[in-house]
């Protein structure tokens, strides 16, 4: 699912954020630059993820975990201007979070982050201003976090080599 990421997002500049040395190290053999964070969890990966946008003058991060299978429409949400959500298919999560480097919101990744992320993201595009795009997509929708995850017809493509 990594390499199927990487694919999809290679013209963009990409980055890795990690504490994990094997994950690290697969990584810098795809040349693709590795930010490794100073706490676990994924809101502190975000945080430096972000951290690393503003030191290197980016003007946008899209951030997405490599837990989405069919990531071959990112370059879709990659290209809107603003902030822009992508729920999980439960409508519970945030599966790809795209905003401005200087936004105002903080990470809440976790059960029931898309509303919490939508809150923030709301105020943030109001006091920018800037558009917000709620982006709904079947396939970027997924994610894998349970067994029955896997069971999905889209996730087949991905995760098919896990199991041969």
């Amino acid at each position: 699912m990594c390499t199927n990421l990487l694919e999809a997002v290679r013209p963009f500049h990409i980055i890795i954020v990690t504490n994990d040395t094997e994950v690290e190290q697969w990584a810098e053999q795809q040349h693709v630059d590795v930010v490794n964070p100073d706490a676990v969890g994924l809101n502190a990966a975000a945080d430096a993820a972000r951290t690393w946008a503003r030191d290197h003058h980016r003007e946008q991060i899209v951030i997405v975990h490599s837990d989405v299978p069919r990531p071959e429409a990112l370059p879709l949400v990659c290209a809107l201007e603003g902030i822009a959500i992508v729920p999980d298919h439960q409508r519970n999560g945030t599966n790809v979070f795209s905003l401005p480097v200087h936004a105002d919101i903080e990470f809440s990744y976790g059960e029931g982050s898309l509303q919490r992320h939508l809150r923030r993201a709301s105020a943030a595009a109001q006091e920018m201003p800037c558009k917000l795009h709620i982006v709904r997509h079947h396939q970027l929708g997924l994610d894998i976090d349970t067994p029955n995850d896997l069971a999905h017809p889209l996730a087949e493509p991905a995760t098919k080599e896990l199991f041969s």
